[in-house]
């Protein structure tokens, strides 16, 4: 809507009800709801510490020493507003004994923390996945926060008998963001 300066008249209340109409505009045309995903590699992980040792062979990721476990680490960058809905891990297993512990976290920027999801390897043996969909504090805010995984493999006497093949972090936000 147009105004000339002959229709607005001492007292007239503009600019709340066409702020109001445009705010509703935005709600019903521009604000579809979208659901994204974000690939998270063996590539992206790098060791916890310098000392520990790892393998990363045909795209899969395990401790490079048979008896000892290996904690891992990667940030993960979503769009800030994002609503994380599913946090799923692909593992492969061939022992009993073996595990992979896998969290995705959130650190806040002036202290503290916390779990907002986890994915395990289960007693499944060979290629499984495992899914989190009870996300804690699943919306993302970039303003105080940040984020990332942290994943430890454990063997039991095989470096290559707990594998982390990837993980798929899916997320909704609101059309129009990146």
């Amino acid at each position: 809507m147009v105004l000339a300066s002959s229709d607005v008249t001492a007292g007239d209340d503009i600019l709340d009800s066409d702020h109001n109409d445009l705010r509703e505009d935005l709600r019903d045309q521009d604000c579809d709801i979208q659901t994204r995903y974000y690939a998270v590699s063996p590539y992206d992980f790098h060791p916890w510490r310098e000392d520990q040792l790892w393998e990363i062979i045909s795209g899969q990721i395990n401790p490079h020493h048979a008896t000892t476990a290996g904690t891992y680490i990667a940030g993960v960058h979503l769009p800030h507003g994002a609503i994380v809905t599913s946090f799923k891990v692909f593992w492969d297993r061939d022992d009993a004994a073996a595990s992979g512990v896998i969290s995705l976290l959130l650190t806040n920027n002036v202290g503290g923390g916390g779990i907002l999801a986890t994915a395990d390897s289960d007693a499944s043996s060979g290629f499984h996945t495992v899914e989190d969909t009870s996300i804690n504090n699943a919306t993302i805010d970039n303003s105080i926060n940040s984020y990332g995984i942290e994943m430890t493999l454990d063997p039991n006497n095989l470096a290559t008998e707990i594998r982390f093949m990837g993980a798929i972090i899916k997320y909704t936000i609101v059309k129009g963001l990146p």
